[in-house]
């Protein structure tokens, strides 16, 4: 019987240390997640601070960021002509007031009730 009891208390002690260690596990996860949110507010702040210089003071802009300024223009007239390629290829255009999609031909944008006729 002491053999019995011996094992119980072992296999006991093995269940403690296995519940231990997964509740460590869980809260270490819950803790990279949360260190994971708070370096991507840190990137979204320092994203926001670059934006908000930029906006200020575009015609400043050292030799130090003229490059990056200019990559950005570059991506920012990409993804226009992008944007002009998907609207072709839907078979739709623009509103020109709020930017929805229309199909081709509509008289008045059906989300702001703008009028698609060119003036």
């Amino acid at each position: 019987m002491a053999f019995l009891d011996e094992l119980g208390k072992k296999l006991s002690s093995a269940g403690q240390t296995a519940v231990s260690k997964t509740k460590d596990f869980a809260e270490i996860t819950k803790l990279n997640s949360n260190i994971s949110d708070e370096e991507r507010r840190i990137t979204d702040n320092y994203t926001e601070i670059g934006k908000k210089y930029v906006e200020l003071y575009k015609d400043e802009l050292g030799d130090a960021f003229k490059a990056n300024y200019d990559a950005i223009l570059k991506s920012q007239a990409k993804i226009k002509d992008y944007e002009a390629q998907k609207v072709q290829i839907k078979g739709v255009e623009k509103c020109p007031k709020c930017g929805a999609e229309v199909d081709k031909g509509a008289t008045f944008c059906p989300t702001c009730g703008a009028s698609m006729k060119e003036d």
